[in-house]
């Protein structure tokens, strides 16, 4: 059975985050596209979304400057900070994540400055790791981690089988439920988007079960 999302007998962290772990390490999934205004934020918020609602504890990481998963879900930066204070080292990802309206939805928020974290961190010693160092110190905690991120390359030619199949067709729902700062699932659970984005949900638990099932098998025996 999946971990139960249930808060009343767990403990909490800062500004009453449920401190959950999970049996396992979290899969961490980067929504990907080379092109900006196709949707990468819709499915990271949608998908989200969906694994909440089958009680998976998921954290959606918003790494986008201009803060699209954090306004989408109608959320703003706390007093522990954002994502640029995790990647500059002034704050511990532990310290800003916020909590949702679906109880297994957590939220590592975004604000504008973003934009100039690469320009600041360029003479850092190991910049190119603070993200990769974020995910690993709440990985433990979370069933399925997901970003959008822009790449440059052809995603389907490079990933083959592991791209999922579940294809997600273009909806009026799906473009109206940020502008109320929910997921598809909360705003519209009837439209096809809804029923999109909950069939793939369920394609990426069956490849996380099936994945950590032969992983289980493949180590070796004492």
């Amino acid at each position: 059975m999946p971990p139960k999302c249930s808060t009343w007998n767990i403990p909490w962290g800062r500004d009453r985050v449920p401190v959950l772990t999970s049996a396992s390490m979290g899969r961490v999934i980067a929504i990907a596209n080379q092109k900006g205004g196709v949707g990468k934020t819709t499915t990271a918020i949608s998908l989200a979304a969906a694994l909440a609602i089958a009680e998976r504890p998921t954290l959606l990481l918003d790494v986008d400057p201009q803060a699209s998963s954090t306004k989408g879900l109608a959320l703003r930066p706390g007093p522990g900070g954002e994502m640029y204070g995790v990647l500059t080292g002034e704050a511990q990802i532990e310290e800003i994540l916020l909590p949702t309206e679906l109880e297994c939805l957590t939220v590592a928020p975004a604000s504008r400055d973003l934009v100039g974290v690469e320009v600041e961190l360029v003479a850092e010693k190991g910049r190119e790791f603070p993200l990769s160092q974020a995910v690993a110190r709440v990985r433990d905690r979370f069933d399925f981690i997901l970003m959008s991120r822009q790449v440059v390359a052809d995603i389907r030619a490079f990933f083959k089988e592991k791209v999922y199949r579940t294809i997600v067709p273009r909806n009026v729902r799906l473009g109206e439920a940020p502008s109320f700062g929910k997921p598809i699932m909360l705003y519209d659970i009837r439209s096809r988007g809804a029923e999109s984005y909950l069939n793939l949900a369920r394609e990426v638990i069956r490849h996380h079960e099936k994945t950590s099932a032969r992983q289980r098998t493949e180590q070796p025996h004492p």
